[in-house]
């Protein structure tokens, strides 16, 4: 069900209520109906628990369905009331302002008058009364549809800062990936251009999140040049597939009108001589490689592609040259899982609920979804058996009806939301799609254009919508991208699920499929359809005849100009056009006048109709990156109920109405300030900063090109500071502005920015291209107590920087293309008493593009108390890093990149990965006693590496690397593991220099090719190995390696052997990656195994120049034996053809 009864209904009554109480029923009169239908929907709703509580009746379950087209129709009759009154006072003085004012959509000019409105709401009336008296004779009794609203809408025991996303937990998983790692990192077979590696298993089973550990590990980083993720729709297209690999590899700007052949080309020059990893996630057909991909990527010089699928005869059909089965969890691990996910952190609660744990585990089938989906239960619920024995004897556990069990422990999750959750649920069902991300403010401005939000008298509805996302990814019902969390996902068995509960209104299926309208089936009535990247040309006739849709979800598919849609599908409230080839909207576009959300981003429209004005309902108009889009009409301005005006990515040169006017706007992106052009043509309007004056509500604000401000008094009148919602502001002039070093020119910008004063409560700032030679005074903690995140980009003129450290809240601090910072000086990051701590809860600091930095002040004991990641970027001038990085006790992640004049990075005591990329004078990296990882690359100089005393990865990417650094030869014991990666072989003379080595391999270490060295290591180091996943074998030798050097068909190694010689390896079809792994295991061992692994590539080496040289020295020849059989066959097969030659005659 797309509305749920027990939330639509009962929110349905409260806005007759309202207006029953308000100016519009009292002039339509019809305040006296409104009361009445009111109470009656309140009665209705009494009952509704009882009704679905009887499951399979068919009476109870006629009954819901009238109740839900009677809940419709009075939720469509409140915005005709609405529109109705808001017309008829247009009748009045007003009329003649607004051009089309419902002509367009009236049959008679006046459709929407009094008297029809009247005898709607009594035919609403006249219907609930008769559900009404079918409630009495099914003997419905009043009940709550929703047996725990407060329960569930509690905060869990233990809430997860970020929503930090639990991964995967036990040894298994762990052994999964370093064996895929291994496979895909291993030297390439030679009759293998490309080879493709499948994981298969059901859903839920954890596919992807394996596949996200190998391709997030630090060798598979190492060793591919290009590393790409596409996740494949069901439903796909040859261009289509093809443009989102090219777009994923990195093939640049793209118009989207290229040909099949066209991208086939772009991706064979993309793979050509390239060592890459392509990443398809869940692929529903095994022709997308042969048809499609194969042939382009055949070129890759060791490429390598994962691919994840439901069923292993994909595997087959892509020839995979390697299947990996997804296993369940095991018992043990699976009770680990919900533990974790449960927040049982206390060993004594852990082993009084182990046993009903194991049990819920095994009604999950020991899948990783299902187990942390309940999991998020367990979570809303004391850590007591006896809590814990209600959720594992609910009856949701036993649902009829869900096509696989599979299902059913997420249908226990859907079913213990509060029923507003369960209609925000089942509504993302419909928005996502498995094929791709939403955005979460997308996603938000849906379900309040839908009045999915339940309105609170303390709270305003995006902020109750905001806690309704955050409580569904407390709940793993939605998952916060990875790389963003701006944007969310949804798995596919919760989409599934959710479609399946959609099915009885939603449409989501093939577009050629003819909807049900004949009326043969009552119990489907469509009024949602979501078609995304369909690769639909036009809209099929069955979508045109349900003239009852209220919801049509089109983006990504080629529609180009659909007049239909406003002339036959006029009671929609939600349109999404977006990513479309539209490039003409009607002017019958005003027809929709009960439509709320409208998005037409990124098509081709180069004008908006005046007749928009007549979308009295619209809350959201999304223009986003519309390229041919540049004027405005004047007809926006009577968008009295307009929430959210985003013109983001679009270039507005001209309107000719006042953005002044939409004063219920919430967020306004890219306001455009704008000067009236003497060449303008007649009735075009400017954009002041005035006009932002009565927009009291902005809660989001971004302002461009503010160079063109008048002066101080104009920016005065934007009245930023009484703002008191407002939470997100971005102020920028033009990037190409270049203003004359005049005082004057700088002298004014100064002082627009200094009046553009924020409000105290503003979370968000973001400051670009600004030109003034100092920041403004309100830039600190008196007047932004409540700042989070800061980014100051492109700002090149000012020298100093401004009190940011004492921010009390400050989180994100981002400085970068400031090229005029010379100095971090007190200024900076001191505080104006000795007992203020700087930056005290700063997490991320980001420097970047600061040419001109040359010192940073030496940071004191307590300063940024907080800090886990810093970044430095292209500051060429800064010679040494700040004094005092010992005192930054959470500093996890140090990244260092383009630093010309650095030469040493040291003591940092608290950090584990650090990150040092491009630093051609770097000599020092020491004392950092709690480092673990050592990622380098393009460092020539780099001579000690030490006080590293817990260092166990070195990742090195040079392809201009002559030699393995010797600093590494002092690590050999601790490391465990070592990658270096480039283009050809270092030399590695005197490197492993021990005595056993230049006794030569002997005794039971040197024979590591023909044992198995893990039985000789301790059994410390055994139990640990599943760690190790570094270990390459080489193909036809024991498993027991622990080393490879691996080389380009273009590089050869030599290396001293025990005779002083050179020794001269073939290279291999595969990257340069030199992998070691010191487990437990002393360091002549270690040499000695590496050195047999050489020698036997020399042996190999040597076997195959020989035969190349000198051909076999046995001439080839036949046995006697062999000719007489040879002759006897050729009689034979004479005799056969004489004997068929006669057998034809005679048949002539």
């Amino acid at each position: 069900m797309a509305a749920v009864l027990g939330a639509f209904v009962p929110d349905t009554a409260a806005r007759w209520r309202a207006v029953a109480k308000g100016e519009a029923a009292r002039g339509l009169g019809v305040a006296a109906a409104a009361r009445k239908l009111a109470a009656r929907l309140e009665r209705v709703s009494a009952g509704l628990g009882d009704a679905e509580a009887r499951g399979e009746d068919e009476a109870a379950i006629r009954w819901l369905a009238e109740v839900r087209a009677a809940a419709y129709e009075a939720d469509a009759t409140v915005d005709r009331c609405r529109v109705a009154a808001r017309w008829r006072r247009g009748r009045e003085p007003q009329q003649q302002a607004l051009p089309w004012l419902l002509s367009s959509c009236c049959d008679d000019d006046d459709a929407e008058t009094p008297r029809k409105v009247a005898t709607d709401v009594k035919n609403v009336n006249r219907k609930l009364k008769a559900i009404l008296k079918e409630q009495r004779r099914l003997q419905l009794h009043a009940s709550s549809v929703d047996d725990h609203p407060v329960r569930a809408r509690t905060v869990p025991r233990h809430r997860k800062s970020k929503f930090a996303n639990i991964g995967f937990v036990g040894a298994t998983i762990e052994d999964d990936a370093g064996r895929l790692v291994h496979r895909l990192t291993q030297k390439d077979k030679l009759q293998a251009a490309c080879e493709v590696v499948a994981v298969v298993g059901p859903d839920g089973i954890g596919k992807t999140t394996l596949a996200k550990a190998v391709y997030e590990s630090k060798r598979v980083r190492c060793s591919f040049e290009t590393r790409s993720w596409v996740r494949l729709s069901r439903v796909y297209t040859k261009a289509g597939l093809l443009w989102q690999v090219v777009d994923a590899i990195g093939g640049g700007d793209m118009t989207g009108d290229e040909s099949v052949a066209d991208l086939e080309a772009m991706l064979t020059g993309l793979a050509a001589n390239r060592r890459f990893l392509l990443v398809l996630d869940d692929v529903w057909h095994g022709g997308v490689w042969d048809d499609v991909l194969r042939k382009p990527l055949s070129g890759g010089h060791g490429g390598k592609v994962l691919v994840t699928a439901r069923h292993g005869r994909i595997a087959r059909e892509m020839g995979a040259d390697h299947v990996h089965r997804a296993k369940k969890l095991s018992a043990d691990e699976g009770w680990l899982l919900l533990r974790t996910a449960a927040c049982v952190t206390n060993d004594g609660d852990a082993d009084e609920l182990r046993s009903i744990g194991e049990k819920v585990v095994e009604k999950c089938g020991g899948t990783p979804l299902a187990i942390k989906a309940v999991a998020s239960i367990l979570r809303t619920r004391e850590a007591s058996a006896s809590e814990w024995a209600v959720v594992l004897a609910s009856p949701a556990w036993s649902v009829k009806g869900l096509p696989e069990d599979a299902l059913k422990p997420l249908y226990l999750c859907y079913d213990d939301l509060p029923c507003h959750l369960k209609q925000c649920f089942l509504y993302c069902g419909l928005l996502f799609s498995p094929d791709f991300a939403v955005e979460r403010r997308l996603l938000v401005q849906h379900w309040i254009a839908e009045r999915l939000v339940q309105i609170s008298s303390d709270a305003c509805v995006q902020e109750v919508a905001e806690e309704y996302y955050d409580e569904l990814v407390e709940r793993n019902l939605l998952q916060p991208a990875e790389e963003d969390a701006g944007w969310c996902t949804m798995h596919g068995m919760l989409h599934a699920l959710a479609r399946l509960l959609l099915e009885s209104e939603a449409f989501t299926n093939d577009a050629q499929r003819l909807l049900p309208n004949d009326g043969d089936d009552n119990s489907f009535v469509v009024r949602l359809v979501s078609l995304p990247g369909r690769n639909m040309a036009a809209i099929p006739e069955s979508i045109l005849n349900s003239e009852g849709i209220r919801t049509l979800l089109l983006p990504k598919n080629p529609l180009t100009t659909e007049v239909k849609i406003f002339t036959r599908l006029s009671h929609l409230i939600v349109l999404d056009l977006s990513e479309t080839g539209m490039e003409l909207i009607p002017e019958t576009l005003g027809n929709l006048v009960q439509l709320r959300f409208l998005n037409l981003s990124r098509t081709r429209i180069q004008a908006v109709p005046e007749s928009i004005g007549n979308l009295w309902s619209l809350k959201f108009l999304l223009l986003r990156e519309c390229k041919s889009l540049h004027a405005l009409p004047k007809g926006i301005e009577h968008l009295k109920a307009l929430r959210d005006l985003d013109l983001a990515g679009t270039v507005i040169n001209a309107a000719v109405f006042r953005v002044g006017q939409l004063t219920s706007l919430t967020s306004l992106r890219c306001f455009t300030v704008m000067r009236k052009d003497a060449r303008a043509a007649p009735g075009m309007c400017e954009w002041p900063l005035a006009e932002l004056k009565h927009l009291c509500q902005l809660r989001t604000l971004h302002v461009q090109k503010l160079e063109k401000v008048i002066d101080r008094s104009e920016a005065a009148e934007a009245a930023l500071a009484c703002k008191t919602s407002l939470r997100e502001l971005a102020l920028s002039c033009s990037g190409t502005v270049l203003p004359l070093q005049t005082r004057t020119v700088v002298s004014k910008i100064e002082d627009v920015f200094e009046e553009l004063n924020p409000p105290e409560c503003l979370e968000s700032l973001k400051i670009a291209n600004y030109f003034g030679a100092k920041f403004p005074s309100w830039l600190s903690a008196t007047f932004l107590p409540n700042l989070c995140h800061l980014d100051i980009i492109g700002c090149n003129f000012c020298q100093s920087s401004p009190p940011l450290s004492q921010l009390p809240e400050l989180r994100s601090l981002c400085i970068a293309d400031s090229s005029a910072l010379k100095f971090i000086d007190a200024e900076f990051m001191g505080t104006p008493y000795h007992h203020q701590v700087p930056f005290p809860k700063l997490e991320n600091l980001r420097l970047q593009g600061l040419h001109k930095l040359e010192k940073w002040m030496d940071i004191e004991a307590g300063a940024l108390p907080s800090l886990q990641a810093m970044q430095l970027e292209s500051c060429p001038e800064l010679r040494c890093l700040p004094g005092g990085l010992r005192h930054l006790t959470s500093l996890m992640e140090l990244c260092i990149v383009d630093m010309a004049s650095l030469e040493a990075v040291e003591d940092v005591a608290a950090l584990r990965e650090l990150s040092v990329w491009n630093i051609p004078n770097l000599k020092k990296i020491s004392s950092m006693p709690s480092l673990e990882e050592l990622s380098i690359s393009h460092c020539p100089v780099l001579q000690i590496v030490q006080n590293v005393d817990r260092l166990q990865a070195v990742h090195i990417f040079d392809h201009e690397l002559q030699e393995i650094p010797r600093w590494i030869k002092a690590l050999a014991t601790k490391l465990r593991s070592l990658d270096v990666t480039g283009t050809g072989y270092p030399e590695t003379s005197g490197f492993f220099d021990s005595k056993a080595v230049k006794r030569g391999v002997t005794g039971t270490e040197g024979d590591v090719t023909h044992r198995n060295t893990e039985r000789t290591l301790p059994r410390n180091s055994q139990r640990r190995m599943h760690k190790l996943a570094e270990v390459v074998h080489e193909d036809g030798e024991a498993e027991e390696v622990h080393c490879a050097i691996i080389g380009t068909p273009e590089a050869t190694m030599k290396t001293e052997a025990t005779n002083g010689r050179a020794i001269d390896v073939e290279p291999h079809h595969a990257p340069k990656v030199y992998t070691a792994i010191w487990a437990d295991t002393d360091t002549d061992t270690l040499r000695a195994r590496l050195l047999s692994s050489m020698q036997h590539y020399r042996r190999m080496a040597s076997r195959r120049r020989r035969h190349r040289k000198h051909g076999s020295r046995k001439a080839w020849s036949i046995g006697p034996v062999l000719v007489v059989v040879l002759l006897l066959v050729s009689l034979v097969q004479l005799l056969f053809i004489v004997w068929l030659y006669r057998r034809l005659q005679n048949q002539k």
